[in-house]
């Protein structure tokens, strides 16, 4: 079984980049496709936002083509299941993976894959969102500077959850620690709802967690202090982000893509992209990801491409650092 660092996944990304600068060919109808049921891989579990958002692009997709579009729930593995039942599948443009930071994790884990990432060809960027940082009630900390000041003063006693060892929490978590000089306990859990339902317990005392975590925060049971971005939120406009308290460096998202198999044929994979984009840019869509809290991105090819270029530079960065083990 072949292994696949980082500097080979970073490569792999840097290819298709250079590939996609050169342009499209005029773009054709690719004839008959599809040409039956079409697969979208979530590698995670059914029931949370992101799984929500793919279903009902799904249900959008499956009015254009006329044709079936199923999502196929495949987790495990920090999203590598998923990922290599799309990358193994038939390159006929019928199945699709709607990823999210799993994809780049997996690849900086150090662990053997079993498929190769360069078999995964981005399509679109769907959606984002910066994470927020909520704090219980019981840390003394008013603000963010003040829990900077509360965990240099306690070193490891400032504990956050997150959905599992490479997460985007746990990642925004090390970023942390990595821009504050602070030094963080990571508590990992099988999955988001169950580390937030600790935070709100006081189990663990922090969590960088998407914006629906904001009614909790607005029914009193936790703290937001500080969105991880340069621009605040529309849904939470009050919240300053880390750019506007002196920490440009700390921005952490949680993100929505489709990629689709390289192999596939150029007319299909062109057409893949167009509809796409018709139906993200759609009211219905935009109104599911605002719904969401998430913010519509609907980047082409070469923009998410780029965007995993630079996400894989930035985590792989944060990993070294911090000497993770994210496997």
């Amino acid at each position: 079984m072949k292994r696949y660092s980082s500097g080979a996944a970073i490569l792999g990304l840097l290819i298709i980049v250079a590939v996609f600068s050169m342009g499209h060919a005029a773009w054709a109808q690719a004839p008959g496709f599809p040409a039956k049921p079409v697969r979208i891989v979530v590698p995670y579990p059914a029931g949370g936002d992101h799984d929500a958002l793919g279903r009902g692009i799904a249900t959008r997709l499956s009015d254009k083509w006329k044709q079936p579009v199923i999502i196929e729930n495949r987790p495990g593995g920090g999203s590598v299941i998923g990922n290599e039942a799309a990358a193994k599948a038939e390159p006929d443009g019928h199945t699709l993976l709607f990823a999210s930071v799993g994809l780049i994790t997996s690849q900086l884990s150090g662990q053997k894959l079993p498929y190769d990432p360069a078999e995964l060809h981005p399509s679109m960027l769907v959606a984002t969102t910066p994470l927020i940082l909520f704090m219980h009630p019981g840390v003394t900390a008013r603000d963010f500077n003040e829990l900077i000041a509360y965990a240099k003063a306690n070193p490891r006693g400032l504990t956050f959850g997150s959905a599992g060892n490479g997460s985007s929490p746990h990642l925004a978590a090390e970023l942390f620690a990595v821009e504050t000089g602070v030094e963080i306990t990571h508590v990992p859990y099988k999955g988001i709802a169950p580390a937030i339902i600790d935070v709100l317990a006081g189990h663990t005392r922090a969590i960088w967690a998407p914006p629906p975590m904001l009614n909790d925060a607005r029914a009193g049971k936790v703290r937001a202090l500080v969105t991880a971005s340069a621009t605040r939120l529309l849904s939470a406009p009050e919240i300053p982000t880390t750019a506007e308290l002196g920490y440009p460096g700390l921005s952490a998202a949680s993100w929505s893509g489709f990629l689709v198999h390289a192999k596939t044929p150029a007319p299909i994979r062109e057409q893949i992209y167009r509809d796409l984009r018709e139906v993200t840019l759609s009211d219905a869509t935009r109104a599911q990801i605002l719904q969401l809290r998430y913010e519509p991105a609907a980047l082409t090819e070469t923009q998410f491409a780029q965007f995993l270029r630079d996400e894989l530079l930035k985590w792989g960065k944060v990993i070294r650092e911090r000497k993770l083990k994210l496997d």
